[in-house]
């Protein structure tokens, strides 16, 4: 899921929610609500999972469904 993509992006590849934020087309706020539960939009969310999927940090194909 979203939240999960962002904390294997921070925790395992380095990035920061700055980078993250920029890569999908947000902002840092909103990075970090979604890593603490809130809900993104559709576009974030598969924007957030694709990325974390392009990075090899997501283990099964399913997890890229968000």
């Amino acid at each position: 899921n979203p939240a999960q993509a962002i904390t294997a992006l921070l925790e395992r590849a380095d990035w920061t929610e700055v980078r993250i934020a920029a890569a999908v087309g947000t902002t840092q706020p909103t990075v970090n609500r979604i890593k603490r539960g809130a809900s993104p939009s559709y576009q974030v969310g598969t924007a957030l999972v694709a990325l974390a999927a392009h990075e090899g940090l997501l283990d099964e194909p399913s997890q890229q469904v968000a």
